[in-house]
């Protein structure tokens, strides 16, 4: 084992980092998994500053969700170790059906916020499996049947997205 030790800082480094030119660039980031999980979770942040107001507020904006999403491209290692690192989303295909495709996910349930930011309350909506992929709309102990339209027209809140078998 090598053992790392701090070197005294010298007065030139700082003269150096602060004489460098100041560029203005792009950048970006990107998280990837390299290894995925069997149910996906994304909490959708509703809630905002007002500066107007000085209060949180809640963002009423619809944000589209697919039924299915594919998470290749957002995977490292090809989502298992010993793979090639690939940071390029791949190269879509019409040919390629979408069972066969690696790291398939499909929407299980939505969570949904009714009310303000401050206060109110959460409905579901449930992917049956048992039923023939059939939706359900929960609140509390009412269970009604739901279509795709109305669970993709929801507000969401919370996404869950489970692994292809």
């Amino acid at each position: 084992r090598q053992r790392l030790e701090r070197l005294p800082r010298d007065a030139s480094d700082d003269a150096a980092l602060t004489s460098l030119p100041m560029v203005r660039s792009r950048a970006s980031k990107q998280y990837v998994f390299s290894r995925l999980p069997s149910i996906l979770c994304f909490h959708l942040g509703r809630r905002y500053f007002n500066s107007r107001t000085g209060h949180m507020s809640k963002l009423r904006q619809h944000v589209v969700f697919p039924l299915t999403l594919g998470m290749a491209q957002f995977t490292a290692y090809g989502g298992a170790c010993g793979g090639v690192v690939s940071l390029d989303p791949p190269a879509a295909s019409s040919a390629e059906a979408p069972a066969a495709q690696p790291f398939r996910y499909t929407l299980s349930s939505v969570v949904v916020h009714h009310g303000s930011s401050d206060a109110g309350h959460y409905t579901m909506f449930r992917k049956l499996r048992e039923c023939g992929e059939s939706w359900v709309h929960v609140s509390d102990e009412h269970v009604q049947p739901a279509s795709v339209e109305q669970v993709l027209s929801a507000q969401a809140y919370m996404l869950f997205y489970s692994a292809a078998a």
